[in-house]
């Protein structure tokens, strides 16, 4: 994800919003929608079908507002990250000092397909910078390490604050994803590390 253009001087702008999940979800609603008129104007029509899809259609229009839409602003003037983030039950936001804020990587524990996406953990919350996963593993990683640099934060550490945050949030499947990654090992060798360290260290001596 690239900063926003319209941003002012100084600050990286980063918008979060499910545009093409919405085009989707209104398109199947529309589908929807046709089909129940279609099957309404039938002489024989069966109101169980029509209700039917009626009711799916309303479902996929209310999900467009459900899907959660965030802002993120880096403002390397003030060193204030401000945030906000709305959907059909919540609107909320705040503002963070740049100390507060750490940047990792969340990976996807799908074993077809392996993506990553930036998280960004504060004491107020944590949120993904994109909520979809990039299958670049690169592109992301570059990514965080720019945004920890705008934080003036070193990128040395990144995949190891990566593995403390999945550790502390109890994910420890995607912790030793990242582990494995950063070690050169299987995902299994490393959820193994995780669970058993003192084998883990008997290894390495």
């Amino acid at each position: 994800m690239e900063p926003s253009p319209s941003a002012g001087l100084g600050v990286q702008r980063y918008v979060d919003s499910p545009v093409f999940i919405d085009i989707i979800l209104l398109m199947f609603g529309f589908a929807l929608g046709f089909g129940a008129w279609s099957k309404y104007i039938e002489p024989d029509h069966n109101l169980i079908v029509v209700g039917g899809l009626v009711l799916g259609a309303l479902l996929c229009v209310v999900s467009t507002f459900a899907q959660k839409r965030r802002t993120f602003e880096f403002d390397t003037t003030s060193r204030k990250l401000e945030w906000t983030s709305s959907g059909l039950r919540e609107r909320t936001g705040g503002t963070v000092d740049f100390n507060d804020v750490h940047i990792t990587l969340d990976p996807s524990i799908d074993e077809t397909h392996k993506g990553y996406r930036i998280m960004i953990n504060t004491p107020q919350g944590s949120w993904p910078l994109a909520t979809g996963y990039d299958s670049n593993d690169k592109k992301v990683e570059a990514k965080a390490v720019q945004l920890r640099a705008v934080l003036g934060q070193t990128s040395d550490t990144l995949l190891d604050d990566s593995v403390a945050e999945l550790k502390k949030q109890g994910n420890l499947i995607s912790a030793a994803t990242i582990l494995g990654r950063q070690r050169g090992v299987s995902t299994a060798q490393a959820f193994g590390d995780l669970t058993q360290p003192h084998a883990a260290d008997a290894r390495n001596e």
